[in-house]
């Protein structure tokens, strides 16, 4: 995937989060009382990587099993992030 310099190098997750695990994601965080926002972690790279990160501070190992699904679904691990992200 090509990333825009003007984007930060972020990674477009669009394109890859959708569907039931997305779906599953949102309605745990729910029930655990944080609203989700599907647009934004699909098009805000940062706004989903903190609710994937919020998601390991609940003691619930499927929600944190759907987080880790969700970023290996991504290609944030290789993306080249610039140092103030």
């Amino acid at each position: 995937m090509q990333h825009s310099a003007h984007l930060g190098t972020r990674p477009d997750w669009s394109s890859c989060w959708h569907g039931p695990d997305l779906d599953s994601f949102i309605r745990r965080m729910h029930a655990h009382g944080t609203v989700v926002s599907r647009t934004l972690m699909q098009f805000d790279s940062r706004y989903a990587l903190e609710h994937l990160v919020l998601a390991h501070t609940f003691a619930d190992g499927r929600l944190q099993a759907l987080a880790v699904q969700l970023f290996e679904s991504s290609d944030a691990q290789s993306a080249p992030w610039p140092s103030g992200a």
